[in-house]
């Protein structure tokens, strides 16, 4: 399970912003964005190995911003499935004039090529416009010939609005915190292309088959999503899932007789979290300016805002 959003039209930097930092309750292995430079007409990416809470309001806030300038973006918050976490398997990816980031796995991804990250592999989908050769789940969003495209079929996908910005999550939730009006989720099998706020083209095309979901994958995957994410089992009780989930090579650390998988925050990065977990909910009353709820403008003036 990640995190992908994106953007079309005039966009919002605390609302990108708020939006990455939400998501990375989907995944904290790394965080990245991607988005169109409009005077060079050219792709920028930038990736950290980083949760979404620290890349996108410290690490990445210079590239957060010029992304809320342009035309449009995509972000991702990665939760490492297959390969190792490393910024050459962080999303965004930017291949033939293409940047994508994914949401799902991909079980037949050695078929298309050598690649550590099963993601890699749908760049063929993407450019041939057919995903039937594909096993496994997928959310799509990217950015070609300038436009921003999503596509979805087993994973969630979600289209808002606010004020002249467009914005796409994989939860409804997020885009309804940031104050998004007009939210849809995307139907499957479609590939949406958006110009501004507007949908200017769906296309119905071939389909991936998302059928390995049954049976023990399914449940495994319920278990994981379960707990993986800053909630603890014990291991004796939940040995099937803890073996698959250990096979992953996924960090963990031990608290009160419960394994909670992840990295151990550092002292700083959990005062960091706290700091910048306000950053989910944006203040969407009259006259806020944006400004965050548990932050005194003192403190806001202190962190960058404005």
């Amino acid at each position: 399970m990640c995190g992908i959003f994106g953007g079309s039209g005039k966009l919002d930097k605390d609302v990108l912003t708020s939006i990455g930092c939400q998501s990375e309750s989907r995944g904290m292995d790394s965080s990245g964005l991607a988005w169109l430079d409009n005077l060079k007409q050219s792709i920028l990416v930038s990736k950290v190995v980083e949760r979404g809470s620290v890349a996108f309001p410290l690490l990445l806030e210079k590239e957060v911003h010029k992304a809320s300038e342009a035309s449009c973006m995509i972000g991702h918050t990665r939760m490492a499935s297959t390969g190792k976490v490393s910024i050459k398997n962080a999303h965004p990816f930017f291949m033939d004039d293409i940047v994508f980031a994914h949401n799902g796995i991909i079980t037949n991804y050695m078929k298309f090529g050598k690649a550590e990250c099963d993601s890699v592999c749908l760049i063929k989908g993407i450019k041939d416009k057919n995903f039937e050769p594909f096993e496994g789940s997928v959310a799509l969003v990217w950015i070609e010939k300038g436009k921003l495209n999503a596509y979805r079929k087993g994973n969630p996908l979600f289209r808002g609005r606010k004020n002249d910005g467009l914005y796409l999550a994989s939860e409804k939730s997020i885009l309804a915190r940031v104050g998004c009006k007009k939210i849809k989720e995307l139907t499957e099998g479609m590939i949406y292309t958006f110009n501004k706020t507007q949908i200017v083209q769906t296309v119905k095309i071939k389909e991936n088959n998302v059928s390995y979901c049954i049976g023990t994958q399914e449940k495994w995957w319920k278990e994981y999503e379960t707990h993986a994410f800053g909630v603890g089992f014990i291991p004796e009780t939940h040995k099937e899932e803890d073996a698959e989930i250990k096979n992953l090579g996924l960090d963990y650390f031990m608290k009160d007789g419960k394994r909670y998988y992840g990295r151990m925050p550092s002292e700083e990065e959990t005062q960091l979290e706290k700091e910048y977990h306000a950053l989910a909910q944006i203040n969407s009353s009259p006259g806020s300016n944006g400004r965050i709820h548990s932050m005194t403008d003192a403190e806001w003036e202190r962190n960058g805002g404005v």
